[in-house]
């Protein structure tokens, strides 16, 4: 078997590959015995002599159904042989296929790029200590009591304090905004967390009344090409609640839980604020740790196909999220005044990142033989059957439907390669995290 092996642009390989008969001779053999559909007289079907079937078919025949094997083959032996670090499957172009001699063809494969990583001593990065103020405690509570209020309708101009039910409509030049329509949506007057200055404009509105007014979209609108620009809202009060909060004492404590007291109330809100506190410092940690490992990471020509699968990928994600606000896609880029072509554009510097952190964590993976054993994958499915079942049924039929999801060879390997990559930045975190 002979080969010739060039670079390409863009971190690519093409390999020529020249097969002799021989060499491909036991694929035929195989093609011939895995013809199941083939009626030879006198023989069980993959029974018959190679001969016989060759002489029914045709020699071409049985190279053409034999050759993907034999490209499969002969390329991944090549591919060892030569310890290549290929990535995803190759673009194969066949240059002569023809009975009794040489098949040759071409692979074109992406190269897993070279790269070196930094001195980790010279990066320090700082985790903040994790402070729970009074006012963090006063907010949960607040919002618990909230939650245990009572709503009474009534029949007055909506005041602060108030919650009402309204259908809004907000259009931007005469064209409305996709998402910015909404039926009885419920905002509690004088806590400003839908769009600010929206409370003023109901203030004094009864059931019933409408209004028609101009107001600016925040910064942090949902939809980047709208935010600060002002919108034309449309408003309906269907109803205007009374909200009766019960007063925050030890009785409610009580009632919130198995609380003795209101200390012992607030000494469990200030717990659960540390844990989602240090989880979102965690998150910043790693996300900083990750910027720093690529901005000081030498990389070598990464393949333009790694770019754009990652690119595809958001934008996947992206519609899923969009369709879990029921918005949809192409209407959405409508309203952005862009085109898939331009989203791909604006991605690919992200998508870059991406990849860069990936081959990142799988150096780091690799420099360091971490090791993922069959029994923490076992704890993490015992894990998720304990703690996520029923969140899965959504998606799925029954329980046994979820338990083959969960134990199928795909998933344990998406299990394996999550617990590496959290093993590499627990790694990674010791070494450089303060």
């Amino acid at each position: 078997m002979n080969h010739k092996i060039k670079n390409l642009p863009s971190g690519r390989l093409e390999i020529e590959i020249s097969v002799e008969p021989s060499e491909y001779q036991n694929n035929l053999e195989k093609a011939a015995r895995n013809l199941k559909d083939i009626k030879i007289d006198g023989f069980r079907p993959g029974q018959a002599p190679y001969e016989l079937v060759k002489n029914k078919l045709g020699e071409t025949k049985l190279l053409e159904v034999a050759l993907e094997d034999i490209v499969s083959h002969t390329f991944f032996q090549i591919v060892k042989d030569n310890d290549l670090n290929v990535i995803g499957a190759p673009e194969i172009k066949i240059i002569k296929m023809a009975p009794q001699n040489p098949l040759v063809y071409q692979a074109v494969v992406d190269l897993l790029p070279e790269l070196t990583l930094p001195d980790l001593e010279k990066i320090k990065i700082e985790k903040k200590e994790i402070i729970v103020s009074e006012e963090d405690i006063t907010q949960a509570l607040t919002e618990l009591q909230t939650m245990r209020s009572k709503e009474s309708l009534i029949n007055r101009p909506a005041q602060k304090g108030d919650k009402v039910e309204i259908d809004y409509n907000i259009s931007l030049n005469n064209v409305p905004i996709e998402g910015g329509q909404q039926k009885k949506f419920p905002i509690y007057l004088g806590e400003q967390k839908m769009i600010p200055g929206l409370d003023e404009q109901i203030y004094g509105l009864k059931t019933g009344e409408e209004k028609e007014f101009p107001l600016q979209l925040p910064e942090n609108f949902f939809n980047k090409n709208l935010a600060g620009k002002t919108g034309e809202f449309k408003i309906k009060v269907h109803g205007v609640f009374q909200i009766d909060k019960e007063e925050i004492n030890d009785d409610f404590a009580g009632r919130v839980g198995t609380f003795k007291n209101l200390a012992e109330l607030k000494k469990q809100l200030s717990d659960n604020i540390k844990i989602e506190k240090d989880r979102e410092e965690e998150k910043k940690v790693e996300t900083t740790l990750i910027d720093n490992l690529i901005d000081k990471t030498k990389f070598g020509d990464i393949p333009e196909n790694l770019i754009k699968r990652e690119t595809q990928i958001m934008i996947e994600e992206l519609k899923n999220n969009l369709a879990n606000y029921q918005i949809n896609f192409q209407t959405w880029l409508n309203n952005l005044n862009k085109k898939e072509d331009d989203l791909i554009a604006d991605f690919q510097p992200q998508a870059l990142r991406r990849v860069q952190a990936a081959l990142i964590m799988r150096e780091i993976i690799k420099q360091n033989n971490l090791q993922v054993t069959a029994e923490e994958i076992e704890a993490e499915i015992e894990h998720l059957q304990e703690h996520y079942i029923e969140h899965l049924q959504e998606h799925y039929q029954d329980n046994n439907e979820v338990k083959e999801k969960i134990n199928s060879r795909a998933y344990r390997d998406y299990l394996k390669q999550n617990l590496l990559s959290q093993k590499a930045m627990s790694w990674l975190k010791e070494k450089v995290v303060k």
